[in-house]
C-alpha cells in the first residue's frame, strides 16, 4: 500500500529572456509540466499547460499546480517551454529537475537555462517556485481541544487515552473555501485616443520572493465604468487559504495592437474586502509622480456582496485521533512490559510530542538535511578483487554498497545547502590497526557530493585492508558529535546517518547505549543490510513497536523517540528506488519529532530572489 504524501505542493512559474522566435512580434509562450517517478514503470504524465501569454519574452503565469510531495521518493519533474503559432508551436526549450531539488533549495525555488539541443544558442531561462499548500482555516467548526502531555503514571496515561479517543472523531471535515464578489470600476482614465478604454483587472497573489498572478478577468469593451462577471474563486487558489494574505489589483486598459496600458492599481485583502473596505482609489504610479498634489486617483474599484462560503466538504482522517492511537498502543506494549519485569519501579518515559509544524514548514525555513555515510570493511565481505566480494568493482552494474549510497544519496543530496558528507569506514585496517571509525575523504572525512562519495568509496576498497569485527558504536559516536550543538532556533540541521553492512553486530549492547544517547540529538539512523547474512538482532535496534532500552552501569536508560531504520538490500535489490523509499520514509516525522520535544518551530520562510542568467543582447 502506498504510504500519503508528506504534503502537498504547489509551483508557480516565470520565464526570463526568451527568444524571439515570430517574425513580427514578441513570441507568445506557454509551459507543459509533465511528473514521472525515478525508474518507474509509469512514462512522463503531463498535469499542466498553462496559458499562452501573448507577446512576452518575460512572462509570470498565472496557472499553477499542485502535487503530492514523497520525501522518499525521488519525483522527476519537466518543464517545457513553447511559442504558441498559427501553424505549429516552436519548441523554446526545457528544463528537468527533481521536486526534491526545488523544495530543498534555499527560498524554495529553483532558475535553470532552458535547454534545446537543436538550437543551443537559445538562451532563456524558467524559475519554478514551490510553496506548501496550507490545510483550509476550519471556520465555524469546534476546534480539537489540545492533547495533555503525557501522565508520568503509566496506568493514568493509558486510562485518559482510551477516554480521550472515544470523544475524538477519526476523521474531521475540511472545507474548501470559495470567495464570492463582484467587481465593477467608476470613472476609469481614458486611454484610447479614438474611444473610451477597453479595461480589464488581474488579481496577484503577494508573496516572499515575488507576485504570483492567480485571476485575470474578461474585458470590457469601449467603457469608462466596466461591470465584470462575479468573481468565484478557490480561496487557496487566491490567497493559499490565508484571508489576510496580501493582494494586489491591477486595472489594464487592453489594447490589440500594442502593450497594454496600466490604468491603476491598489492593495487589499480577503480580511479588509469582507470586513471594511468596498472601494479603493486606482492609483497610477508614472501620472502620480507627473501630476504630484494635482493627482487623485485614476478611478475607483468597487467590490459588491462579498462572501466567503464552503462549497465542498470531504472526510479526512484526524491527526490528533491517529497520534493519541500511537501513543496508547505503544502504551499498552510498554504497560505489558512493565507487568512483567519491572512492577515496582518502571515508569514510561518514552513520550511523543505533537507537533502541529510541518516538514515541509522546517524546510522552507531554511532546515537541512544533511548525510553521513559510514561503509563496513570488515573481512566478511570478502576480498575486493574477488568476484563474489561484495565490495567487487568492476562487474555489470554497481555492487550493493554503490547501489545502497546511490539510492539513499540520491534523496538525500537535494537537501543539504554545501552538499559536503561525512564519510567513514568500520572494521578495517587503518594506518596499520584495525580501526572502527575511519575517515575515507582524508584529510577531514569529508567528500564533496554523492559522486565525490562514490569515487572515494571506489579507492578505499582498494586502499584499506579488511579486518574485523563489526562494531556500530564507534561510529554513531562520531555522528552524536558532529550533531552535537549544530541545531539551534535560528540554526536548524537534521542528519541521517547511513550504515551500510554485512553482518551482525558483534556489540549490540555499547550500541543500543549510543543509539539511546542519539535519541536527544537531531540524528537519525539508516542502517541497509547487503549480502545474505541472517539481520535477525537488527530488529532490536528499530524500536517501531517500544522505546530502545538497555542497562549502563547498573541503570536502565531509554530512547526519547525511535531512530533507527533498518532494511535489508536483498528485499529490494531489484528496485533501488524502493530501497530508498523504505529507509526514508520515517525521516520527516523522526525530524518533526525531535524539533517539537526541543521546542524548535520552523522559521520565516527565507527569501531568496531569482538568480537570473543574462544572454548576450545578440540572442535576446
Amino acid at each position: 500500500m502506498q504510504r500519503p504524501p508528506v504534503g502537498k505542493v504547489e509551483l508557480s512559474f516565470a520565464c526570463h529572456h526568451l527568444s524571439k522566435l515570430d517574425t513580427f512580434s514578441k513570441s507568445d509562450p506557454y509551459i507543459v509540466v509533465n511528473i514521472r517517478d525515478e525508474n518507474g514503470p509509469e512514462p512522463w504524465k503531463q498535469i499542466l499547460k498553462t496559458e499562452t501569454i501573448k507577446d512576452n519574452q518575460n512572462p509570470k503565469f498565472k496557472s499553477t499546480v499542485i502535487v503530492d510531495y514523497y520525501f522518499e521518493r525521488i519525483q522527476l519533474l519537466r518543464f517545457e517551454v513553447w511559442d504558441d503559432d498559427v501553424h505549429k508551436p516552436d519548441f523554446q526549450g526545457e528544463f528537468e529537475c527533481k521536486l526534491g531539488e526545488i523544495v530543498g533549495a534555499r527560498g524554495q525555488l529553483i532558475t535553470s537555462v532552458l535547454k534545446d539541443v537543436k538550437h543551443s544558442h537559445r538562451k532563456g531561462s524558467i524559475t519554478i517556485f514551490a510553496e506548501e499548500v496550507y490545510s483550509p482555516p476550519q471556520f465555524n467548526f469546534q476546534q480539537q481541544s489540545s492533547i495533555p502531555a503525557p501522565s508520568a503514571d503509566l496506568l493514568t496515561e493509558i486510562a485518559q487515552l482510551q477516554q480521550q479517543l472515544q470523544v475524538t472523531p477519526p476523521t474531521i471535515t475540511s472545507v474548501v473555501q470559495h470567495f464570492k464578489v463582484k467587481c465593477s470600476g467608476k470613472h476609469l482614465d481614458k486611454k484610447d485616443i479614438l474611444g473610451k478604454s477597453d479595461p480589464y483587472y488581474k488579481i496577484y497573489r503577494i508573496r516572499e520572493q515575488e507576485s504570483i498572478l492567480v485571476f485575470e478577468s474578461e474585458v470590457i469593451m469601449k467603457t469608462l465604468d466596466p461591470e465584470w462577471k462575479p468573481l468565484d474563486i478557490d480561496l487557496q487558489k487566491l490567497s493559499n487559504n490565508d484571508p489576510h494574505r496580501p493582494l494586489r489589483f491591477e486595472v489594464f486598459d487592453w489594447d490589440k495592437h500594442s502593450d497594454h496600458d496600466l490604468i491603476g492599481t491598489f492593495e487589499t485583502s480577503v480580511h479588509q474586502i469582507l470586513t471594511d473596505r468596498k472601494e479603493y482609489p486606482l492609483i497610477n504610479p508614472l501620472k502620480r509622480e507627473k501630476k504630484g498634489k494635482d493627482y487623485k486617483d485614476s478611478g475607483i474599484f468597487h467590490f459588491e456582496n462579498p462572501s466567503l462560503t464552503a462549497v465542498e466538504s470531504f472526510g479526512a482522517p484526524n491527526p490528533a485521533y491517529a497520534e493519541m492511537n500511537q501513543r496508547l498502543q505503544h502504551a499498552l506494549a510498554v504497560k505489558a512490559k512493565y507487568d512483567a519485569e519491572y512492577a515496582q519501579q518502571y515508569r514510561n518515559k518514552y513520550q511523543p510530542v505533537q507537533n502541529q509544524n510541518s516538514f515541509l514548514q522546517y524546510l522552507a525555513g531554511g532546515c537541512e538535511v544533511s548525510l553521513m555515510v559510514a561503509v563496513d570493511f570488515t573481512g566478511s565481505n570478502g576480498h575486493p578483487l574477488d568476484q563474489i566480494s561484495l565490495h567487487y568493482i568492476g562487474g555489470n552494474r554497481p555492487n550493493e554498497y554503490q547501489q545502497a549510497i546511490q539510492a539513499v544519496g540520491n534523496v538525500l543530496g537535494d537537501y543539504d545547502y554545501d552538499k559536503i558528507f561525512p564519510v567513514y569506514g568500520f572494521g578495517g585496517k587503518y594506518k596499520g590497526r584495525t580501526d572502527h571509525c575511519f575517515p575515507l575523504c582524508e584529510p577531514d572525512g569529508n567528500c564533496r557530493g554523492i559522486d565525490g562519495i562514490l569515487a572515494t568509496y571506489a579507492q578505499a576498497i582498494r586502499k584499506y585492508d579488511l579486518s574485523g569485527p563489526t562494531y556500530f558504536h564507534e561510529v554513531i559516536a562520531a555522528a552524536r558529535k558532529i550533531a552535537s550543538g549544530n541545531t539551534t532556533q535560528q540554526s536548524q540541521k537534521y542528519y541521517i546517518l547511513l550504515i551500510i553492512t554485512d553482518g551482525v553486530i558483534e556489540s549490540i549492547n555499547k550500541t543500543i547505549a549510543e543509539i539511546i544517547r542519539a535519541s536527544n540529538l537531531p540524528l537519525s539512523i539508516v542502517i541497509v543490510g547487503v549480502g545474505n547474512a541472517d539481520f535477525g538482532s537488527m530488529d532490536q535496534l528499530d524500536a517501531d513497536q517500544k522505546p530502545l532500552e538497555t542497562n549502563v552501569d547498573g541503570k536502565v536508560i531509554w530512547a526519547s523517540r525511535d531512530i533507527v531504520q533498518f532494511v535489508p538490500f536483498s528485499k529490494y535489490k531489484h528496485n533501488p528506488q524502493k530501497l530508498a523509499e523504505e529507509t526514508l520514509a520515517e525521516i520527516p516525522r523522526q525530524l518533526v519529532s525531535y524539533m517539537g520535544l526541543n521546542g524548535i518551530v520552523p522559521n520565516p520562510k527565507i527569501v531568496v530572489q531569482p538568480q537570473v542568467p543574462v544572454p548576450p543582447p545578440s540572442l535576446i
